[in-house]
C-alpha cells in the first residue's frame, strides 16, 4: 500500500513542486503513513535511472534529490510495505530495461511466481508482490511484442487469485501507462487505491490523489490511461474487456 506520483512533458522539467510545494498536500506529506521505503525514477535520453532508500537503510530520507533532476519523464513513490523487508530493493520503482513501474496495492505473489518463467524469476532482485507483477507484464511484453496486451492478460490473470489493488504506473520512455483497479468487495480497498491525473498546457501529472486544488480527473476502477508527451490521452476500460 504505497503512494504514486509521476509526470510527462515534452521539456524537461522537475516534478518538485508537486513533491514540496503543492498547495493542497504535497507528495512528500504523505511520508506520515507511507515511510517504509521511497524512489524516484526518471530517464536521461532514453536510459531509465532510479534512485531509491528503504527504512531499513538510511537514517533520514535524501528528498532534496528530486530538486535536482530533470526529465520528460519522472515517477516517485512512498511505500507502505505489504511484502518484504523495509530496504532499497524492495523500494520502488522498479527498472527493466527501457521500462521503469511503480505499484500500489497487494497481488498474490505466490501465484504470479507460478506463472512466470525461470528467465523473469531470475530477474526478480527483491521480495516484493510488486515487482513480481511488474515482471509478468514484461514476461507478457515480451510474448505479445504488444504492452496493451501485457498489461490486458496480466490483469485478467492476478485478478484470479487474491489481490487488494492492482493501481500502477508504468513507462517506456515515451509514453506513460497508468492503471487503477481495486477489490471492490472492500470499500476501503475502493477509497484508497484511487488514482487521478491532471492535464496541464505542458505536462500531465499522475498522482494517487490529488495535490493540488485544481480540477484533477480521477481513473475508475479498471480505467488504463496512457499519455504521452503532447499531453494525447487515450483511455482503455479493460473491466469491459473482461466481459467479452
Amino acid at each position: 500500500m504505497c503512494r504514486l506520483l509521476a509526470k510527462i512533458s515534452k521539456a524537461k522539467t522537475s516534478i518538485s513542486y508537486y513533491f514540496f510545494d503543492a498547495d493542497k498536500k504535497p507528495f512528500k506529506d504523505f511520508l506520515s503513513e507511507h515511510k517504509d521505503g521511497w524512489g524516484i525514477g526518471w530517464y536521461s535520453g532514453k536510459n531509465p535511472k532510479i534512485f531509491k532508500e528503504g527504512a531499513d537503510d538510511v537514517g533520514s530520507y535524501s528528498f532534496d534529490r528530486v530538486k535536482d533532476i530533470k526529465s520528460k519523464i519522472i515517477l516517485c513513490h512512498l511505500r507502505k510495505a505489504s511484502e518484504g523487508a523495509n530496504i532499497s530493493k524492495n523500494s520502488h520503482p522498479f527498472v527493466y530495461q527501457n521500462w521503469i513501474f511503480e505499484h500500489n496495492g497487494f497481488v498474490g505473489k505466490e501465484y504470479i511466481l507460478r506463472c512466470l518463467n525461470d528467465k523473469y524469476k531470475n530477474l526478480l532482485l527483491g521480495e516484493t508482490d510488486s515487482e513480481a507483477y511488474f515482471m509478468l507484464i514484461m514476461q507478457f511484453y515480451e510474448e505479445t511484442q504488444d504492452i496493451l496486451k501485457a498489461i490486458r492478460k496480466t490483469i485478467e490473470l492476478v485478478k484470479k487469485e487474491e489481490f487488494k489493488g492492482l493501481n500502477f504506473i508504468l513507462s517506456d520512455g515515451e509514453k506513460i501507462y497508468a492503471y487503477r483497479d481495486a477489490n471492490v468487495r472492500n470499500k476501503e480497498f475502493y477509497d484508497y487505491y484511487s488514482l487521478n491525473y491532471l492535464v496541464k498546457k505542458k505536462e500531465i501529472i499522475f498522482s494517487s490523489e490529488p495535490l493540488t486544488k485544481e480540477n484533477w480527473n480521477p481513473l475508475k476502477l479498471g480505467e488504463l490511461v496512457v499519455a504521452d508527451e503532447n499531453a494525447v490521452i487515450m483511455k482503455y476500460d479493460l473491466n469491459e474487456d473482461e466481459k467479452k
